[in-house]
């Protein structure tokens, strides 16, 4: 469905840290890691309280916001999308 998927390194490190290898995914599309500042993830944690979201999802979230929020965001999470 989609050609990319574009995750912050925090994602991707919480991939790892829960056994998942990117690069060994049976994806079609094409995985790129985004760089996203950990200053300006924290503080959109911080600015997003009601409901709160997670530092992970507050990376998404700046991501989601430097495409304009013009992306398909994917997440799990219900109080992420809440904020989206």
């Amino acid at each position: 469905v989609f050609e990319q998927l574009q995750l912050p390194y925090l994602v991707a490190d919480e991939l790892k840290a829960y056994g998942f290898n990117i690069n060994e995914l049976n994806l079609k599309a094409n995985v790129v890691i985004c760089p996203i500042d950990y200053e300006q993830s924290l503080n959109v944690m911080q600015q997003l309280v009601q409901p709160p979201i997670h530092l992970t999802d507050a990376a998404v979230f700046v991501l989601a916001q430097n495409a304009k929020f013009s992306r398909a965001v994917l997440t799990d999470d219900p109080a992420l999308r809440q904020q989206l």
